[in-house]
């Protein structure tokens, strides 16, 4: 988390719903666009760890959209970017049927911004307005938060208790700011107590909301959802921008089904994979940790298929945890028992001193023999060269090809293709390459493997000193 950091605190209860877990929503890494007129996807977003992914686009414009790079500063990696509609057809992003109970705690990291005119609203609850193309239900909705666009870059929050909506004075007042938002949700009979920044406690019917660790709003009512009903779903929408202005910036969703009271072992700001020669690589990034005992990665040949433990903290010391810190640390573990062209799908575990272990992923990655020594010559190259990809233009892929000089040994080898716009999308990195000519072959896909559009890119290769771009074109 590159914003303020606040610790989601998780109790070790086991509710009628089975044994309560965190599930963590960033987005990954890919980047699209969702943008049809009155059209909904299950497919556009990342698959959520529990629940169902959904977006809806109206009939007046603005879209759903994974943007990465995003705004700096706000959460990790990819980041979905909502734009509202200009009428009541609503926009809409949701997470639905998952795995319920009355209470939860929910975080997420927020930023608005574009213009004067719109609104964005969060709603959570329980019912089929969580994966419809309707405006929220008031029936359906236990939490229900509001955020007006207005002059000045202003905000105005308000929440929904039962049928109407009322204004929390000076919370989360301005466009172009990152708000931490963390509430406690109770819908069952009784009053929960929870730790956060001391002894806290939430009546029957009501949530406790927090900004950037501050509470602001203490047993808020809630709206209109039957007492006693499981809360299993969320979702923002986005309506009434005159222009398409107003826009939501949304990252790193944590959400469970307990009151929690236990802070998470660790905050994970990034986790990515990478594939060679018959390799994979994991890296991952703690903004902190609490009792990290370490990790485990678990291993599957399909995404819901059985896990099965590749490595622990227990026999592999650069999977140790750094027990309590608050600062940054960067993990790396290489997977060398796969085979070339193959799919595999991980997830990382962090396990604390209890014994709770947290996932995060799952992941996928596909290695491959992506560079092939073609030395032509016994006296090899005397020089670096970068030579045009053949064919050019290409569909579906492409040969780039390069020469390093022989009296080079143990070199370092980066070749990254850009778009027109100079983002990266895709790199092949290659260590220890001695003198020799080379290829690569580029299947015209992402580093997230999705087909790049068509249109000009540019390769450029790295190796020691040397530097040097081509231009490409791919034609569809």
């Amino acid at each position: 988390m590159k914003t303020i950091t606040v610790l989601f605190i998780f109790t070790l209860l086991i509710l009628q719903t089975g044994q309560a877990q965190p599930w963590q929503y960033d987005f990954g890494t890919s980047t699209g666009s969702f943008t049809t007129p009155s059209g909904t996807s299950t497919t556009f977003l990342p698959q959520p760890s529990s629940g169902e992914d959904f977006v809806r686009v109206g009939s007046a414009g603005g879209g759903i959209y994974l943007d990465n790079p995003g705004i700096a500063d706000l959460g990790s990696a990819t980041e979905l970017r909502g734009v509202a509609s200009s009428s009541t057809s609503v926009n809409k992003f949701s997470v639905y049927d998952y795995s319920g109970s009355t209470a939860f705690t929910l975080k997420f990291t927020v930023r608005f911004g574009g213009g004067d005119s719109g609104v964005w609203s969060f709603f959570q609850g329980d019912g089929d307005n969580f994966s419809n193309g309707s405006n929220f239900t008031s029936s359906q909705t236990f939490t229900g938060l509001q955020w007006t666009f207005g002059s000045s870059d202003a905000i105005t929050t308000e929440y929904r208790t039962g049928g109407s909506w009322t204004v929390l004075t000076g919370v989360m007042p301005l466009q172009n700011v990152n708000y931490t938002v963390e509430i406690y949700g109770n819908n069952g009979s009784a009053s929960v107590n929870y730790n956060y920044n001391g002894a806290q406690s939430v009546a029957q019917n009501t949530f406790d909301l927090w900004v950037n660790g501050v509470l602001v709003g203490d047993d808020l009512a809630k709206s209109g959802l039957a007492d006693a009903n499981n809360i299993d779903s969320y979702m923002f929408i986005g309506r009434s921008s005159s222009g398409n202005v107003a826009n939501i910036y949304i990252d790193d969703i944590t959400y469970t089904n307990i009151i929690s009271d236990q802070p998470l072992p660790v905050e994970l700001s990034s986790f990515s994979l990478s594939a060679g020669d018959r390799y994979v690589d994991l890296k991952w990034t703690t903004e902190s940790e609490l009792d990290n005992l370490g990790f485990v990665i678990l291993r599957a040949e399909e995404k819901d298929g059985e896990y099965s433990e590749l490595a622990s903290y227990k026999y592999f010391d650069e999977l140790k945890g750094a027990g309590t810190t608050s600062k940054e640390n960067r993990y790396h573990f290489r997977d060398e028992t796969v085979y070339n062209d193959a799919t595999y799908w991980y997830k990382l575990c962090d396990v604390d001193v209890n014994g709770i272990r947290t996932e995060h992923g799952p992941l996928k990655a596909t290695p491959r023999a992506d560079i092939i020594e073609v030395n032509a010559d016994n006296n090899g190259p005397a020089e670096y060269c970068l030579l045009q990809n053949y064919p050019n233009p290409f569909n579906p892929s492409t040969t780039i090809a390069f020469s390093i000089p022989s009296t080079v040994e143990n070199s370092d080898v980066v070749l990254t293709i850009f778009n027109i716009d100079g983002k990266a999308v895709k790199s092949f990195s290659f260590s220890n390459i001695s003198g020799g000519n080379y290829e690569v072959i580029w299947d015209g896909k992402t580093r997230n493997g999705l087909q790049a559009a068509s249109g000009m890119y540019f390769y450029q290769i790295k190796a020691e000193k040397f530097i040097e771009f081509k231009k490409m074109m791919l034609v569809r």
